[in-house]
């Protein structure tokens, strides 16, 4: 999960329902900095498509919601270090 606001992002996984001090706990390192560029990458899911085609479905009018999927990686110059050690200035998270 990725939430923006302005000029800072924030970005944590929000897979379980732990608290903020729960989660600080369990993060190797915590940062905050400013987002340098944002790339939005897509992934084609073959496997999926092929399950499409099987069934007679023509390639270009296979749904594309059920075979691309896109995720943004950004690159972030951190400003803040909270928790842990970082040996570099920038970072870079899919």
């Amino acid at each position: 999960m990725l939430l923006l606001f302005v000029a800072q992002g924030y970005a944590c996984s929000c897979d379980s329902e732990r608290s903020v001090k729960e989660e600080f706990n369990e993060q190797e390192f915590i940062v905050s900095g400013t987002i340098l560029s944002k790339e939005t990458i897509t992934a084609i899911d073959s496997v999926e498509q092929e399950k499409f085609l099987k069934r007679g479905v023509q390639a270009r009018k296979v749904d594309k919601r059920f075979t691309e999927y896109s995720y943004s990686k950004y690159k972030l110059v951190v400003t803040y270090v909270y928790k842990g050690t970082i040996d570099v200035d920038t970072l870079e998270m899919p």
